[in-house]
Formats: C-alpha cells, structure tokens, sequence
C-alpha cells in the first residue's frame, strides 16, 4: 500500500496501545505499511513485559526515537475534546477512551 489516511483511537490509556501496533512487524498498523524495524520492535515488547514504570517509560521513549527517525507514519492531527459544563452541572468527568459515563452526572 502507497499510502493510507485512519484514525487510531486507544482501548486503554497506556503506551502499549500504541507501541506494538504501530512497532512491531505483523501487527495492525505496522503490517499496513510493511514496516520493520527489529530494534524498535525488540524495544516496545521489552517495555510491555517490564513492570517497573520507569524502566517502561525509557524503553517506550527510545523506540519512540527510532520509530519517529523511520517515519513510516506521519501524524496529521490530534483531535482536542472542548467542554463546556454548567455549574449546576456534577459528576462530569470526560474519559478520552470511553467519553463520558452519563450515569453518574446529575444536575443541581
């Protein structure tokens, strides 16, 4: 494939939603483009079986490096959720995975 415009929205708020499927040979993003970088891929599955946060976190930044100097995707936007919410207004808390539980938002 030449090219392709998609979205990518996270199942959960951790690097992981990201690195293996975009780093990682044969994985959804990764295999669209046919990328392959053993380093970066050897990096992200390091970082998701390493508990100590930390330790995550450098090992997730360094493939991120590696993945950026490779370039295989070019990030056109990221969307920005604007709210408004009245004062009478409680229990509003905007999650960006799943929007908004409007169970337990009550109004005064």
């Amino acid at each position: 494939m030449q090219c392709t415009i998609s979205g990518w929205t996270p199942d959960f708020l951790d690097p992981h939603g990201w690195a293996i499927p975009f780093g990682v040979p044969g994985e959804a993003a990764a295999k669209r483009v046919a990328y392959t970088n053993p380093q970066v891929a050897d990096l992200f599955q390091r970082a998701a079986r390493t508990a100590d946060p930390q330790e995550r976190a450098r090992l997730y930044a360094q493939g991120q490096r590696l993945l950026n100097e490779d370039a295989p995707f070019l990030c056109l936007y990221q969307p920005k959720a604007q709210i408004a919410v009245g004062k009478n207004v409680h229990g509003y808390v905007f999650d960006p995975v799943i929007g908004v539980d409007l169970s337990k938002v009550r109004k005064s």
